[in-house]
């Protein structure tokens, strides 16, 4: 017979099995938070590209667009650290069996989950924003 380690955390078990589970789902944060960093980078870099080459044709309305579009990513680096913390601080925790870890962790995936729930109820409602603008400019045109 098998026995499985377990540790207490608020008066509940963590087996072996729901250890592995959190400590898989901490991997991938950790891998989606370096990912996301990546991405972000490569994004903004070639936003900034793309405001120069529009920038020399003295296109106004274009660049201001890039600029928005280069403040929404810049946002996104937020849930990037927030997912790299929890997979970090995560892992650290079931290595070492340190709850404040542990708690630093979780909180790190709610902030993250968070974060990025507000971030996409404001981008619906700047998008239905737009629509109702292009709904009423095209009635307002017939």
């Amino acid at each position: 017979m098998v026995e499985e380690k377990e540790e207490t955390i608020f008066g509940l078990q963590l087996e072996t099995e729901t250890s592995d589970i959190l400590r898989d789902a901490a991997k991938w944060g950790r891998t989606l938070g370096v990912l996301f960093f990546i991405w972000l980078s490569l994004s903004i870099i070639g936003i900034i590209l793309a405001i120069y080459q529009v920038s020399e044709r003295q296109s106004g309305p274009a660049v201001m667009v890039f600029f928005f579009y280069l403040l929404f990513l810049a946002l996104l680096f937020i849930p990037a650290v927030y997912l790299f913390r929890f997979g970090k601080r995560t892992i650290t925790a079931i290595d070492t069996t340190d709850q404040l870890s542990l708690n630093h962790g979780l909180t790190s995936l709610k902030s993250s989950l968070k974060f990025m729930g507000i971030y996409l109820m404001v981008l619906f409602g700047l998008m239905a924003f737009a629509l109702v603008i292009v709904i009423i400019d095209a009635v307002g045109k017939s």
